[in-house]
């Protein structure tokens, strides 16, 4: 659902990387939950797997640790706040990026 609300402000990139970053997260638990753990191979050679990929293993993955030095939720208030103002689906924040 996330994904479909902030799909028209970003890239489809990254709004294929918030989409998907749950099944990507099974990686993780699926294990201990009776989930299938590979579930995300389905999409390996998705042009964005990879990123999606490191997502998930570089910042998802670690909130969860309580010792990991995370910002409050106020930080990214103005972010967001810049993002949601855009016009929908404005050409200029929808491109492909020139490097990621």
């Amino acid at each position: 659902m996330a994904a479909c609300i902030i799909g028209q402000c970003v890239r489809a990139e990254v709004a294929w990387i918030l989409e998907m970053h749950g099944i990507f997260q099974y990686k993780y638990y699926a294990d201990k939950t009776g989930l299938n753990l590979d579930e995300r191979e389905r999409w390996r050679g998705h042009p964005w797997f990879d990123k999606c990929e490191q997502f998930c293993r570089d910042w998802d993955q670690m909130s969860f640790d309580p010792d990991y030095d995370t910002k409050s939720l106020s930080y990214f208030e103005s972010m967001l706040r810049e993002i949601f103002s855009r016009p929908a689906f404005d050409k200029v924040f929808l491109k492909k990026p020139s490097q990621f």
